[in-house]
């Protein structure tokens, strides 16, 4: 699997290396898809910034974040993708410090810049509530 994704964007908005970009059609875009996945979906730069956040949330991930330790992990794991999907300039797909499944694709906005999509954030069926006990049990929930 080695997809890029390319989404037209018009000049105004702050943008990756690219220079200048308007977010508004990808908002939209993102906005669709989260709807139809039902998955959190985000975009990210280049430093795994959030340019777009998502607008699902997953209870796991806002009771981890509320720790800061679960915030530095889930940022080293996002860091790490970005890295990883910018690098090889392909799909990556991964399970995080709480074995919830994730995705990351990479994006090339019309203005050249990079991004990332990282989604997902998943239990697979069948393993769901071993992987959530056994992701869960370093913060004590």
């Amino acid at each position: 699997m080695n997809k890029e994704v390319s989404i037209s964007s018009r000049e105004g908005g702050r943008g990756g290396k690219g220079g200048e970009i308007d977010l508004s059609l990808w908002r939209d875009f993102q906005k669709g898809l989260t709807a139809l996945l039902d998955i959190p979906i985000a975009l990210y730069d280049v430093d795994a910034n959030v340019v777009v956040p998502p607008q699902k949330d997953m209870p796991v991930c806002r009771a981890v974040c509320q720790s800061a330790k679960g915030r530095e992990l889930c940022r080293e794991t996002y860091v790490r993708a970005v890295a990883q999907v910018l690098e090889k300039k392909k799909i990556y797909i991964y399970k995080c410090h709480v074995n919830e499944y994730i995705f990351a694709i990479p994006v090339f906005l019309d203005n050249g810049s990079p991004y990332v999509i990282i989604g997902g954030h998943v239990y697979l069926e069948g393993s769901e509530v071993k992987e959530f006990i056994d992701g869960m049990q370093p913060y004590s929930f």
